[in-house]
């Protein structure tokens, strides 16, 4: 029983420098915004010393199809090794659809150890929303014939402006139409 539990608190003590590094990255982003992805788990003994975009298994969207590009990934800040806080780099994507697309694709992290180097590759998935143009009023004034006047009267004419990005839609029509 004694052989047991030394045995079980080796384990247990060494576990840490088995552990696995991974990395987080938001789930949704807007096309074109620089976005960042952090390795935890990292240690003394073992940190992500880079980290690229990796082919295998291929970059996939959802719808199908669309067309995506990925930004090279940059260190953002310095590595663990250096600095004791978690490895950050960033990058950024970009898509032409006008509505949401499901990116998946894979990161290969390169890790140092004291015994050398060794490649862990991860898999990200993120929704990227489009850009979404905002459009602003034209100004527009007409006249109006007041109608809020008391019994027996006639209403005088009156001159009504709405000043330009007074409001703001989807479209310059819609825009416009507020």
């Amino acid at each position: 029983m004694k052989n047991f539990l030394l045995l079980f608190a080796s384990c247990f003590a060494f576990l840490p420098c088995f552990g696995q590094i991974t990395i987080s990255a938001p789930t949704s982003v807007t096309s074109g915004t620089t976005f960042t992805i952090t390795a935890s788990g990292e240690t003394a003994g073992k940190s992500v010393a880079g980290m690229s975009l990796f082919s295998s298994p291929p970059t996939t969207t959802d719808p199908p199809s669309q067309y995506v590009v990925i930004d090279a990934l940059d260190l953002a800040g310095h590595p663990f090794e250096t600095s004791g806080q978690a490895t950050k780099f960033s990058t950024k994507i970009t898509i032409t659809s006008s509505s949401a697309v499901i990116v998946t694709f894979n990161v290969r992290c390169l890790i140092r150890t004291p015994s050398g180097q060794s490649n862990q590759d991860q898999t990200i998935t993120i929704t990227v929303n489009p850009v979404v143009t905002t459009y602003y009023n034209v100004a527009k004034s007409g006249v109006f014939t007041r109608n809020n006047c008391g019994p027996g009267t006639v209403g005088s004419n009156v001159t009504y402006t709405i000043a330009a990005n007074t409001y703001s839609a989807s479209s310059q029509a819609a825009a416009d139409q507020l």
